[in-house]
This record gives C-alpha cells, sequence and structure tokens, in this order.
C-alpha cells in the first residue's frame, strides 16, 4: 500500500501536464443553399487534413465522426444561409454530439466574429 501512494501521485501529476499542454481549436461548418436548393458544407479547421469546401451533407457527417482533439476538445460552430431541413440538421448535430471530441459552441446564422476573423481572413490588397 505504501508503494501505491506514490505511484498514484505521479500519475495525477502526468495527467494534470498532459491536460496542461493540450491545445483547444476550433472548426466551423458553414452550410449553404446552391440555387437547385442542394446543400453544401464547407469545413474551415485548424487541422489541415480536414478542411473541405463544397461537399455534401453525408460527407460532413463522415469528416465530423472521424474528427479528434489535440488533446482537448474542439470547439465547433455551425453557420447556415438558411432554413436547414430537419433530416439534414439531425445527421449533423448527431455527428458532432456523438463524437466526444467535439462540443457544438454556436449554432446560427452569422458567422461569430472572432471565428471569422481566424478562418475567413480578407486576402491583403496588392
Amino acid at each position: 500500500m505504501l508503494f501505491l501512494k506514490p505511484v498514484l501521485a505521479g500519475l495525477t501529476l502526468f495527467l494534470i501536464a498532459a491536460q496542461a499542454h493540450a491545445e483547444y481549436r476550433t472548426v466551423l461548418i458553414q452550410i449553404k443553399h446552391g440555387k437547385d436548393r442542394r446543400l453544401s458544407v464547407s469545413i474551415y479547421s485548424d487541422e489541415k487534413k480536414e478542411q473541405r469546401s463544397a461537399i455534401s451533407v453525408d460527407e460532413a457527417v463522415k469528416l465530423l465522426k472521424a474528427m479528434q482533439g489535440w488533446g482537448s476538445s474542439v470547439g465547433v460552430y455551425v453557420t447556415s444561409d438558411g432554413r436547414i431541413p430537419s433530416p439534414e440538421l439531425k445527421k449533423l448535430l448527431v455527428a458532432i454530439t456523438d463524437n466526444a471530441w467535439l462540443d457544438l459552441v454556436y449554432y446560427g446564422n452569422e458567422v461569430p466574429r472572432v471565428v471569422g476573423d481566424h478562418f475567413l481572413k480578407a486576402a491583403p490588397a496588392k
């Protein structure tokens, strides 16, 4: 029993240190309606391999299910330029809430400024 206390204390310190070095990252999901009323999803992420443009809802769901954090949770912001049909919205929200790494931070029609500044910066004028 005497040996167990230092091991547990060391393990606790290790876990606390690991959490202190974990990086929080964000993902922006923009849903747009095309002329043919089809939805297209663009995903902006701090992880380059997760970035996509104009993909289907089903492709976005597959990507969301596979996302992982960098040692901490991933803040997900979802925006849409109009009403999303319930079955499509449900697929996206279930993919986010079922993934233990993802936290839905915002759902609305406007991109929050902090996230927009991070992902949607305008190219510098020449």
